[in-house]
């Protein structure tokens, strides 16, 4: 998809999600994922790629989108779903979270849930405060979900889930950025949040 096409298709998906009436569940689900995704590569020598990333941010439309995705897909009764809604709200009130997709070029250097990793990862306001992690677990996507939703996951990168507190300062924050760290290089992943 070229660029202009790309900016027009967010910026639509932008609009509907901030009309009045408009749920997130009446937008695509992989456009929810699309618009969501950040996607960062770091490369040694300029030919080796050391680190690919894909970060999809969990705000709560896209959070909602997903409940009713998967309500919908598993004919979840509408108890079940404002169950698993409910869920998600609490969560996301407490937490930022993200879905993180990491390839390395070495495997050992793909251990962003261990004690010590090859990777620090942290969280960054417009306000340039930086928040560590509460949690960095590892998960596999259900295969109907990473074929359908998450195509731009390859069969060699691991699933994160990582969270961090939702403190005053990242809950008003007009962006968040993503900073993933360490002696084999640094990237950035920002989303403009309000």
């Amino acid at each position: 998809m070229n660029r202009a096409l790309q900016t027009i298709v967010i910026m639509i998906i932008f609009f509907l999600l901030s009309a009045p009436g408009i749920l997130a569940s009446d937008i695509p689900f992989g456009k929810l994922v699309e618009k969501q995704t950040r996607v960062e590569k770091i490369y040694k020598n300029k030919f080796v790629t050391t680190l690919v990333v894909n970060a999809v941010y969990r705000n709560m439309g896209f959070r909602e989108g997903y409940v009713h995705e998967y309500a919908k897909a598993y004919q979840l009764t509408k108890a079940e779903e404002d169950a698993m809604l409910t869920k998600e709200k609490e969560q996301d009130e407490k937490e930022i979270s993200l879905y993180l997709f990491a390839y390395t070029e070495e495997e050992k250097w793909n251990n962003f849930d261990k004690a010590n990793p090859v990777w620090k990862i942290y969280l960054k306001d417009d306000k340039s405060n930086r928040l560590e992690p509460l949690s960095v677990k590892k998960f596999k996507l259900e295969p109907a979900l990473h074929f359908i939703y998450f195509p731009m996951v390859s069969q060699w990168m691991m699933g994160y889930e990582v969270s961090f507190p939702k403190n005053i300062d990242a809950a008003n924050a007009k962006s968040l950025t993503i900073i993933l760290t360490g002696f084999l290089g640094s990237t950035e992943l920002t989303w403009e949040i309000k």
